[in-house]
């Protein structure tokens, strides 16, 4: 798949005529919980020419390509991709760390996640996932969703209370991949194994007998603990200036 991806955006470079310098996997094979039938989620960024940027008419700063019902490919404009960065996005944030990454401009990039883990807004983020997690609760309370839905929603508030647990143990941006949160985590040895079933299960594809009312009231409880202690996070910093010169260095201005 590798090769058919890599493929798929050199033509993609030619249709629009751009340069993509960075694509990485998202979702759930990012995160490690991806079954054999998985969509294969692609995010990237991508450049204009220098003549391009500098014309009356405005360059489109997002793309979005669907090349098959199991693969597609959505992609920022560099500007979009730094004014995101600028505002600590938790997508371009979990786009520029992801484990899986098919394409990127070493120097670049590695200036950008150093910045990143520098500059990033914790408690930003923490506001982000925990957010998640409570609305998510309210949904699986309301018991409408199918029960492969009720997996990945379940899935989804677990990562997400396991992301600001991180960031409140470590003082640092968590990392993308499930397994990791979860060895990293301060919970019981018998708390992280019920975690871990929920990656199981979600792999899976399929409905289980899984039940999740005692990790929902877990999770519940975890996220009331923290939520009102997220403002005690660093907010970040604002670094424009730092980021305009790596806008700089990729175009070779």
């Amino acid at each position: 798949m590798n090769n058919y991806l890599i493929e798929k955006i050199e033509e993609l470079q030619k249709m629009n005529n751009i340069s993509i310098i960075y694509a990485c996997e998202s979702g759930s094979r990012a995160y490690g919980s991806n079954s054999l039938n998985s969509d294969f989620d692609v995010r990237f960024i991508y450049t204009y020419s220098v003549n391009d940027y500098l014309r009356v008419d405005k360059q489109r700063d997002s793309l979005v390509v669907k090349l098959t019902n199991t693969l597609e490919m959505n992609g920022w404009d560099l500007f979009k991709a730094m004014e995101l960065f600028s505002k600590s996005n938790p997508s371009l944030y979990e786009c520029l760390f992801s484990p899986i990454v098919y394409k990127e401009i070493p120097q670049i990039f590695e200036e950008l996640r150093y910045l990143a883990a520098e500059s990033f807004s914790l408690q930003g983020l923490a506001f982000h996932y925990a957010n998640l997690v409570k609305s998510n609760i309210k949904q699986l309370k309301r018991g409408h969703q199918k029960p492969y839905q009720q997996i990945k929603t379940i899935f989804q508030t677990t990562r997400g209370l396991l992301m600001v647990h991180f960031i409140f143990e470590y003082y640092q941006l968590p990392p993308i991949r499930m397994e990791k949160l979860i060895k990293s985590s301060t919970y019981s040895i018998q708390q992280k194994e019920q975690l871990k079933q929920i990656v199981v299960v979600k792999a899976k594809n399929k409905n289980s007998n899984f039940d999740y009312k005692s990790l929902l009231l877990f999770l519940e409880e975890e996220i009331l603990f923290l939520y009102d202690r997220i403002r005690l996070l660093p907010v970040g910093k604002k670094e424009k200036h730092k980021i305009n010169e790596i806008i700089w260095k990729t175009l070779n201005i």
